[in-house]
C-alpha cells in the first residue's frame, strides 16, 4: 500500500419536487349512481408533494501502512409541505331507489328557485353530503402538512491488510 495517500470528497445537493393536480371541474363532486360529474374527490392537489432537499455528504480517506482509514458523515434536511383537502370541494350522493329517482332528484335540487317552485325540500333531496373543512389553513393552504425532515449520520471504517504488499 502507498504511505500517506489522502482524499476528501464533498457531495452537495439540493432538489425539489413539487407534483400538483388540478381539478377539471368545479366542486362539488355529484354522484347519481350510474352517473357522476363535478370535481373529484382528491382534487385539486396544490401540493402533494413539495419537497425541498438540500444534502451534503463529506468522505475522508487516508492510507497508513497496512491500514486504510475512512471517515464520513452526512447531512439530510428536507422540507416537505402536502396540501391535498380530500372532499374539499364537496360530495353530494343520490342513492334513491333507481337511477330515474336519483335523477328527478337532482333535478329538483338543481333548479330550485325557480318561478313557480314551491317544493318546501328543494335543494335538500340528496341523500348525503360530505365535505372536508380546515379549520386551520384557508385559501391555497387549506389541507396543509408543514414538516421537516432532519436526518444525519456518519461512520468510520478502518480496513488492513496483513501484509502492506501481497505480491511478495
Amino acid at each position: 500500500m502507498i504511505a500517506g495517500l489522502t482524499t476528501n470528497q464533498v457531495h452537495f445537493q439540493y432538489g425539489r419536487d413539487l407534483e400538483t393536480a388540478g381539478a377539471n371541474a368545479s366542486g362539488p363532486s355529484i354522484s347519481m349512481g350510474a352517473v357522476t360529474y363535478g370535481m373529484p374527490n382528491a382534487l385539486p392537489r396544490i401540493a402533494e408533494p413539495d419537497e425541498h432537499r438540500t444534502q451534503i455528504t463529506d468522505v475522508f480517506s487516508t492510507i497508513h501502512g497496512r491500514h486504510s482509514f475512512k471517515f464520513g458523515g452526512d447531512v439530510n434536511l428536507v422540507h416537505e409541505v402536502m396540501i391535498n383537502l380530500f372532499q374539499g370541494g364537496g360530495v353530494y350522493n343520490y342513492s334513491g331507489a333507481n337511477t330515474t329517482i336519483n335523477f328527478q332528484n337532482w333535478a329538483q335540487d338543481s333548479f330550485r328557485g325557480q318561478s313557480g317552485d314551491t317544493d318546501p325540500s328543494a335543494g335538500y333531496h340528496y341523500t348525503s353530503f360530505v365535505q372536508t373543512v380546515d379549520q386551520l389553513n384557508t385559501g391555497n393552504r387549506a389541507g396543509a402538512d408543514d414538516f421537516w425532515m432532519k436526518m444525519f449520520d456518519g461512520f468510520a471504517e478502518d480496513s488492513w491488510k496483513v501484509r502492506s504488499n501481497p505480491h511478495r
